[in-house]
């Protein structure tokens, strides 16, 4: 141990030093330990002031995210750069937002991104760097947080703040309920506030009921049900080129239309259907028809004429990107389908009556070139046995140097001989684009030039989405008229006149030339096109509307496209990248505004300018029109060809048929056979779908179509189709009516009537026609049979009276012969005309009464009729309607309007048929004592009958169970043959029977 010699050093043991050194040390140390403490107490004054600093700086922060809800603070970590410490506001403030939710906003920098209101971001939602993936963007849009500002009897208008939008314009989006469609929802988002406010009247509906959120949302419900939501911030998306909206449906909702119609039935599985008018899908209908799990019926309508993508969501969501600064969400209720189509036909305007000749069989190739060719054509037809033909298709090659309206004297002498001769119909093949010649202007480009027809090339600015150019194009019927469409507001808006708005031309590439456009919106183009079509193909003549897309072979024009800011936009927005190809310029301009906003509705224009210009000629006569592209609205004026694909099925024409016709569109039908490659049992399967279509056309590719160059045998069994199907004109006719003034679809899916029934939904390839038809074509070619599900209710077949209670299945063997694939609706009545080769001739034949009698023994239908051919047919009413009603063991058949008496309604009943009657007639009694006081307008006389008959009935026979298929029901039919009994169609009459005992 160490001690100390001198002094007490036990307070510092382990030191050596002596006791003066120590004592100095201690005082040393005591002073060095004060100036520690002061430094200390400095030090934590010091630590506070900086904590009550941060706190302050922490304060501002949160009060200037709260002020500036555009700068809202998204990720709350920070980043250090260097020694500088940045917000992630200002480095990556949108990284949280998932890559799927981010929508492009066209800013290239971070700062001007940030300026602009926007987002930035390099990485993914997880914090993963983007790296190459140009597929994400960079700078997108944040979600928005909107407040209900006003809420009054017209419901709830929420205003987005004006610092949440680049441009600083404030939108206005508004929810009401219209009345004047047949009460249907309306979510209106619009930028313009100088927008038009129509009549509109506080929520009030039995089939609904809207409720409210804030920051905005709805739900709207019915039957405790959720039909549609916007229910989060995230949902609406309103910036300066685009709206984007998020809808719930209910899970296990089933959805139909939109596009890619060869499939009726969507899935939400994330696709995307881009609504846009283009060669590979040619027709643009932003409409959903949907169904409930529980089989209730609901619509949406996107009301705006500009290009958009819907897209169906794994998640049962619908996600809509439309472009522009305004649009319309309308909402159907239904609860039935037929109450949605009409809810939504009450919008676009219902379907036009087409004339009867234009349900007659046309045919025609693509090759014939000349008036020999075409003789040659009808010697060939000349050589069948009764083939029905009402017309042929004259293809472009007829035009000469592929020049519509340049058929010279001698064409349209010939043509016009054969009109009279053969009473046969000419459907010309009419495309849009006039094409130039390198010697000299053709008449048509001279005349078009002088009166400024054409669209024009346009500038930089003419794209470019604003209020005053993105009016929405598709017609809208207006308040007080629920039966003429028009466009929203009235005529067609912001017209342009004079050269000096319109500029020059654009010149395109059709035919392999330098091609120019009509613009349809103008004024001076309906007279223009009027006389054209006058002059260059007389009076009688229906045309063929193709490649209105429009096509043009070029992506844009001749030379570079003027480009705009919103190009931007249009590449990263939309499914389909570039919307120019094969195509106009999106800056074309029109009369009506620019290309982006007309291109989906040009088809539609061009079919109403067409429909309008042949009215004239001749007078007061319908004419056919038919056309390659369709958008909603077009059916008014036009029917629809379905161009099937190479690798296209019977069931795919089915499918889209269907569509079509809940669309608003009835008047379609497939080409049929028109492909060399397809044998004769595919060309069957094809001609057997022509029962139920309203338009049956078969044009070839090349050379002769296939009913001419295939042999006898095979062209006898097309013919036997083809007589089946005209005997169906007069319910064909009678259809078409009742979509045109009661909103009746004429070919319906078996879901759309019996939406409950799970197993009708798996029978897609059956189709509803009309009120009393069910078709179930046998579409494999090669097939022996097929199994036919008859849903709810009584069924009897066409061809051996057989009846059936649904839902029962059965099978049908294949012999091509439609007949046996088709069954009668219990309750319902239909009249039939013998077949002739034109519609002319067969309306001079006898008709026949096909009655079914349901499980109460009861039926009851109206049919209609006219001359067919009468535009102002109705307005006149210059037309009949016959009701048949069956009760009490008596068919009677009465008058609710008699206005048309002359024609078919001269024609006798050949025969009167009654399915479904439980026992064998005895006796049958014929009382006519009706007057009729209507004047005939062919004859002007009156007729007055009074006379009652016994007869005998010989031909009622019995059905017996033992030949019948399994689940059939012994019935007995009654036939009544004109030898019996002597009625006119015009004539009201009552048949009465007795039954025998046992």
């Amino acid at each position: 141990m160490v001690t100390s010699k001198s002094g007490d050093s036990s307070a510092y043991p382990g030191t050596s030093l002596p006791s003066r050194d120590i004592t100095v040390l201690e005082e040393e140390e005591k002073d060095q330990n004060q100036r520690i403490c002061g430094v200390k107490a400095k030090m934590m004054v010091a630590a506070a002031l900086i904590v009550l600093l941060i706190a302050l700086l922490t304060a501002t922060i949160v009060l200037i995210t709260v002020v500036n809800s555009d700068r809202k603070l998204l990720g709350s970590e920070t980043v250090a750069e260097g020694n500088t410490q940045r917000s992630e506001e200002l480095t990556d403030s949108g990284f949280r937002i998932p890559v799927a939710q981010r929508v492009t906003c066209p800013m290239k920098s971070r700062d001007i991104c940030n300026a602009a209101g926007c987002l930035y971001s390099v990485r993914d939602e997880g914090g993963k760097p983007l790296n190459g993936d140009s597929a994400v963007p960079r700078c997108f849009y944040p979600p928005h947080s909107y407040t209900l500002s006003d809420s009054s009897n017209i419901g709830y208008i929420p205003r987005i703040p004006a610092n949440n939008t680049p441009d600083r314009v404030p939108y206005q989006i508004s929810a009401y309920l219209d009345d004047h469609y047949r009460g249907s929802l309306a979510l209106t988002i619009s930028r313009n506030r100088d927008m038009k406010r129509k009549r509109r009247t506080a929520f009030s509906s039995t089939l609904y009921e809207v409720k409210y959120r804030n920051p905005f949302g709805f739900d709207v419900t019915r039957h405790n049900e959720t039909v549609f939501s916007l229910k989060h911030q995230q949902d609406l998306h309103v910036m300066g080129q685009f709206i984007s909206v998020e809808f719930g449906v209910p899970r296990n909702t089933r959805v139909f239309g939109l596009g890619r119609l060869q499939q009726l039935e969507k899935t939400f599985d994330d696709s995307v259907y881009t609504v846009w008018s283009r060669a590979d899908e040619r027709g643009a209908h932003p409409f959903l028809l949907l169904l409930s799990e529980q089989g209730l019926a609901s619509g949406l309508y996107i009301h705006s004429s500009l290009p958009m993508d819907i897209t169906l969501r794994r998640s049962s969501g619908l996600g809509v990107l439309v472009l522009g600064q305004s649009a319309t969400f309308r909402f159907f209720m239904g609860p039935k389908v037929i109450d949605v189509i009409k809810q939504y036909w009450s919008c676009i305007g219902p379907p036009g009556r087409p004339s009867y000749r234009g349900l007659g069989h046309f045919y025609g190739s693509e090759s014939v070139a000349s008036v020999d060719d075409l003789e040659a054509m009808i010697n060939k037809h000349d050589q069948l046995q009764q083939m029905p033909i009402e017309g042929l298709l004259l293809g472009e090659a007829m035009n000469p140097h592929n020049i519509p309206f340049s058929y010279d004297n001698t064409t349209r002498g010939q043509l016009a001989e054969w009109q009279t001769n053969n009473n046969l119909t000419f459907i010309s093949t009419l495309p849009p684009a006039i094409v130039t010649l390198t010697t000299g202007k053709t008449l048509m480009e001279k005349s078009g030039m002088e009166d400024n027809v054409f669209i024009a090339r346009g500038t930089s600015n003419d794209n470019e989405i604003s209020p005053h150019n993105s009016t929405d194009r598709y017609p809208l019927t207006e308040e007080g008229d629920g039966e003429s469409p028009n466009y929203r507001d009235g005529a067609i808006p912001s017209r342009r006149e004079g050269r000096d708005h319109h500029g020059a031309p654009l010149q395109g590439m059709y035919a392999g030339r330098v091609a120019l456009y009509p613009d349809f919106t103008a004024p001076a183009t309906e007279e223009w096109w009027e006389g054209s079509l006058s002059e260059g193909y007389g009076s009688g003549f229906g045309f063929y509307l193709t490649n209105n897309m429009p096509f043009n072979e070029l992506n844009g024009a001749v030379g570079v496209c003027q480009s705009a800011q919103s190009d931007a936009y249009l590449s990263r927005l939309l499914n389909v990248r570039n919307l120019q190809t094969n195509t106009l310029c999106l800056s074309a301009l029109s009369s009506a505004g620019s290309h982006l906003t007309l291109h989906n509705t040009f088809a539609l224009d061009q079919a109403r300018v067409t429909q309008q210009a042949l009215k004239p000629w001749p007078v007061c006569k319908l004419p056919i029109v038919v056309s390659d592209a369709t958008s909603p609205g077009i059916g008014s004026y036009a029917g629809h060809l379905i161009q099937p694909t190479a690798d296209g099925s019977p069931q795919s024409a089915i499918n889209q048929m269907i569509a079509f016709s809940f669309l608003g569109v009835p008047f379609v039908g497939p080409n049929m056979c028109n492909r060399d490659t397809q044998s004769d049992s595919e060309c069957l399967t094809w001609y057997s779908l022509s029962v139920v279509s309203p338009l049956t056309w078969s044009m070839a590719s090349a050379g002769f179509p296939r009913i001419l160059a295939g042999n006898s045998s095979f062209s006898e069994r097309v013919a036997n189709i083809l007589k089946f199907r005209q005997a169906l004109l007069p319910y064909h006719h009678d259809t078409l009516y009742r979509a045109h003034v009661g909103g009746a679809v004429p070919l319906r899916a078996l879901q759309f009537d019996y939406p409950a029934d799970n197993t009708a939904a798996k029978y897609q390839d059956e189709v509803l026609f009309g009120d009393a038809i069910l078709y179930s074509p046998i579409l494999a070619p090669e097939a022996a049979y097929r199994t036919t599900y008859l849903p709810d209710g009584m069924w009897c077949n066409w061809m051996d009276g057989a009846c059936y209670q649904g839902p029962t299945q059965l099978r049908v063997v294949s012999d091509h012969a439609p007949a046996s694939t088709t069954f009668l609706r219990g309750g319902s009545v239909i009249v039939t005309q013998n077949s002739a080769t034109t519609t002319t001739l067969s309306r001079r034949q006898k008709v026949r009464l096909i009655v079914v009698l349901d499980g109460n023994g009861r039926a009851n239908s109206t049919r209609f009729f006219d001359d067919g051919e009468t535009s102002n047919a109705l307005e006149t009413e210059y037309y009949s309607l016959v009701r048949y009603t069956v009760t009490n063991n008596s068919l009677r058949a009465t008058f609710p309007h008699q206005g048309y008496k002359g024609g078919v309604m001269r024609q006798q009943y050949e025969k009167i048929i009654i399915y479904g009657l439980p026992r064998r007639v005895s006796a049958l009694w014929q009382v006519t004592n009706q007057e009729t006081h209507t004047t005939d307008r062919e004859t002007d006389s009156t007729r007055e009958t009074d006379n009652t008959r016994e007869t005998d009935s010989t031909d009622s026979t019995r059905i017996r169970a033992s030949c019948l298929s399994a689940g059939a029901t012994a019935f007995y039919k009654l036939i009544v043959s004109d030898t019996n009994v002597v009625i006119k169609l015009g004539e009201p009459f009552e048949l009465t029977w007795t039954f025998r005992d046992g």
